[in-house]
């Protein structure tokens, strides 16, 4: 999947969004937005796991590569915010960007079946917020 917007004055695109699938199970979506804040790249990655009916699992959001520091991470589940879940604190990187993950930790019931859990992620860097969804295959 590949999205890109561009200014309607015809200026260069100033944002990309491209996800991928890796070997490991793992999904990145890596969105771009050079022309508003230089070089500000924000990688978001929401492993697949396995959720068992009636044991606790939680669903991990990464996000990377993200500068400014204000960003706003939620879980949601068909749509709606999920308040429960967790966010740690932004952490520096070496080249002064900063990541931090967002968890969602719940107990599956047979009431979940067919539920679509996401991640979404509002930034300066995002012409408008990103949801990425957990895949559980």
């Amino acid at each position: 999947m590949a999205q890109h917007w561009e200014a309607s004055d015809g200026r260069p695109p100033t944002a990309r969004q491209t996800a991928r699938w890796g070997p490991a199970g793992t999904g990145c979506v890596s969105c771009a937005n050079g022309a508003r804040l230089g070089l500000s790249r924000l990688l978001i990655s929401v492993p697949r796991r396995l959720a068992i009916r009636n044991t606790e699992t939680y669903f991990p959001c990464h996000v990377w590569g993200f500068y400014p520091q204000d960003v706003t991470v939620t879980w949601l589940r068909d749509g709606r915010v999920l308040t429960d879940a967790t966010c740690s604190a932004p952490q520096r990187n070496p080249d002064g960007t900063f990541n931090l993950t967002a968890i969602y930790m719940f107990t599956p019931t047979a009431s979940d079946s067919g539920s679509i859990f996401s991640c979404r992620v509002s930034h300066a860097a995002l012409a408008q917020p990103l949801g990425v969804p957990w895949d559980r295959r």
